[in-house]
């Protein structure tokens, strides 16, 4: 059933998801050739020069226009699926609340890593335009040889893996971190608000994200530093080792959070979730 489940769930999304990914390959690559004007030696008539800063806004805006349009996608499939009258029709299926809720934590988690990844790929498309010149030459390519070989003659390519294995990891936890946390705040406010669900949501998510950005900043402020100088004292360990033990921490606190997420929202839509 949960396959089924899935299946429904990104068809529903993904329909309109793969528009503004291709959408903005195109802006991506019109972004390269824009940012190759602030990068070229030549003189721009300024008429040019200020039509394009305003094509690299449009650009900028067209980016961050996705990645809100993939979030709401997402969230608005998990509202109306679960909250309104619709909600009625999914809670009859033969399937667990459990296996609904992976579902759409799936969707939600997956959308918002190809999301990133398609951005990112759109920052290299325009890096690689507006940069190709600088790029594909010989002295360019020269230098990226002689550091790779002093790379890997050090076997810092152990640690290289390492690190990027635990980037990876740490992306996936705060993508689904994410997820969850915006779930949680759409399921408490359906269960605490007979209406504007929506509305209160908002106000849950801006307001807990505001208190945990003031925790977070003290944290950083006060508490971080103290706290990698008593890891690297107590493990005794060297400089690339104790990276490594700091982002396991990292990836072991937020697998805590994404747990600690996932249950409260699970609870409520097992216990506190009134349909009548």
């Amino acid at each position: 059933m949960l396959k089924k489940l899935m299946h429904y769930d990104f068809k529903s999304v993904f329909k309109l998801w793969w528009i503004g990914a291709v959408s903005t390959i195109a802006l991506s690559v019109i972004g390269g050739f824009l940012a190759e004007i602030f990068t070229t030696d030549r003189d721009i008539p300024e008429p040019i020069y200020v039509l394009a800063i305003f094509g690299a806004i449009l650009v900028y805006i067209g980016f961050l226009a996705f990645g809100i349009f993939a979030e709401i996608l997402v969230y608005l499939r998990f509202y109306k699926n679960l909250f309104t009258d619709e909600g009625y029709l999914t809670f009859t299926l033969p399937a667990k609340r459990q296996s609904i809720l992976n579902s759409k934590v799936f969707l939600g988690t997956l959308t918002s890593i190809l999301t990133a990844i398609v951005l990112g790929i759109d920052s290299m498309i325009i890096t690689v335009i507006s940069l190709r010149k600088e790029i594909f030459t010989t002295e360019f390519l020269n230098d990226f040889k002689e550091f790779a070989e002093y790379f890997f003659e050090d076997q810092y390519y152990y640690y290289l893996f390492f690190y990027i294995v635990q980037a990876l990891i740490i992306f996936a936890l705060l993508a689904l971190a994410s997820v969850l946390f915006a779930y949680g705040c759409i399921t408490i406010a359906s269960v605490i608000a007979k209406k504007a669900k929506l509305l209160v949501a908002v106000g849950i998510y801006y307001g807990a994200t505001s208190v945990l950005g003031f925790l977070m900043t003290i944290f950083f402020l006060f508490g971080f530093t103290s706290l990698t100088d008593l890891l690297f004292e107590l493990s005794e360990l060297d400089g690339l080792n104790s990276v490594l033990l700091l982002l396991f921490m990292v990836i072991f606190i937020l697998f805590a959070v994404c747990c600690l997420l996932y249950y409260v929202t699970y609870w409520c839509l097992d216990k506190k979730l009134n349909l009548a």
